[in-house]
């Protein structure tokens, strides 16, 4: 499991809007169901549900356990980091959120416990065998996953990486637990028959966050031609990604940071930056993040804003300082930018050939400065070791398709599909 996930999961009532006055969703993805409006002879492509900031570290998505003809609704953070679906129980210690899981008269507990750690949150589990409802359809299906009984720091979560990443579970009093073998996609995507493919579109605290499933071009609101990056997956456990370099970008100047791997490194070196939406941060290696932070440091001195101390720390375990978005003004700092090997590769989907090459990936100072709460922004960057993390900063930039049938990540802009915060 990686560490700094969840870090700051802190419970806090917010506003989805991260400015004054109320946002413009009149170009957002429009929700859409399996039923595809009610018409049972149209094979559906695509779902759309809603996704929601609500607290400063995390998306936040509705689905529906139990029994099908009477479910309970719980929320789960969207993980692209973790394969398996966790649940906060009704009886659970330590649990915050407001709906927890309570096995239905269709369940199964199964006996033992075991302890899951999630980066900084960690849990006490027991595995249930229940019903999983996609709102609003009549898909539904059984499915064993976790059930905290003690929690610490760690929230209800729904796993989207592969399969191959659901590491056997340890049970104290069950010597011979199966491990899980079945994740909530795989899953759904058969009972659904839906395209093997997922996007997220992260917009941050203004709104209009969806989770699509299947062929994202069957909104109506994203083209073939929109999505121009893609890269491969390089190892199918995590979402691994072939980077290569971290470059700073300002006017007509552009200057490397530093690689992410030395060149001499092996292949199964190389598999170890993903991408992570349970992750507020990006992770980068030591180097790379400190050369990041002074520079930065300098030119928030130059231009005479007054940080508290300890603001660009980058050392693992940093905790995360908030200042007030009047004290930093981001038209002083640099893009980022992120360049990856591109894929050499056939879309069976859409049946487009891509090029071999870089992509690269721009990071606005908003998104690697990110609004934790209402007018106040932290440094979403810290030192890694072994493991390399993409997170919110680079996701809240792109729609970032998921393709599992040809094992890519495509990117496209989203700047026309998010809400846009009033003024």
């Amino acid at each position: 499991m990686k560490w700094l996930r969840f870090s700051v999961f802190v419970i806090l009532s917010l506003c989805l809007t991260g400015c004054e006055g109320k946002p413009d969703c009149t170009n957002s993805i429009p929700l859409v169901s399996y039923e595809n409006d009610g018409d049972p002879l149209v094979q559906p492509r695509v779902v759309v549900r809603e996704l929601t900031r609500s607290n400063p570290a995390a998306y936040s998505l509705a689905i529906h356990v139990g029994d099908p003809a009477n479910p309970q609704q719980v929320s789960v953070v969207p993980d692209t980091g973790s394969s398996a679906l966790v649940l906060q129980g009704k009886d659970c210690i330590g649990c915050f959120a407001n709906t927890r899981y309570a096995p239905s008269g269709l369940a199964t507990v199964l006996p033992g416990t075991a302890q899951l750690i999630y980066g900084s949150g960690q849990a006490e589990v027991q595995r249930v065998q229940d019903h999983i409802c996609w709102p609003k359809t009549d898909v539904a299906f059984p499915m064993e996953f976790n059930v905290m009984t003690k929690s610490e720091h760690l929230p209800s979560v729904l796993g989207l990486a592969y399969a191959s990443l659901l590491e056997p579970v340890k049970f104290e009093t069950v010597a011979d637990q199966n491990p899980l073998t079945h994740t909530f996609l795989g899953e759904l995507f058969n009972h659904a028959q839906l395209p093997r493919r997922f996007s997220l579109l992260l917009c941050g605290l203004c709104g209009g966050s969806r989770f699509i499933v299947g062929d994202e071009t069957a909104t109506g609101r994203i083209h073939h031609s929109d999505v121009r990056q893609w890269t491969s997956v390089t190892k199918q456990a995590y979402y691994s990604v072939p980077a290569q370099s971290l470059w700073w970008v300002a006017s007509n100047k552009r200057s490397k940071l530093g690689d992410f791997f030395d060149s001499r490194l092996s292949d199964d070196h190389r598999d170890r930056v993903i991408l992570d939406s349970g992750s507020t941060f990006l992770v980068l290696p030591p180097h790379m993040a400190s050369n990041l932070a002074r520079l930065l440091s300098r030119i928030a001195t130059k231009n005479r804003m007054v940080l508290p101390k300890g603001f660009w720390g980058v050392q693992r375990g940093s905790p995360a300082v908030l200042v007030k978005q009047r004290h930093l003004d981001l038209s002083k700092f640099p893009d980022l930018e992120i360049v990856l090997s591109g894929g050499n590769f056939v879309d069976s989907t859409i049946a487009v050939h891509r090029s071999d090459g870089t992509i690269t990936l721009r990071i606005k100072p908003q998104q690697y400065l990110q609004e934790m709460k209402k007018g106040k922004r932290t440094f979403a960057v810290r030192a890694g070791e072994s493991l390399f993390i993409l997170g919110l900063p680079l996701l809240e930039s792109y729609l970032t398709i998921f393709d599992l049938e040809n094992h890519t990540v495509g990117f496209a802009d989203n700047e026309n599909l998010c809400c846009s915060c009033g003024g």
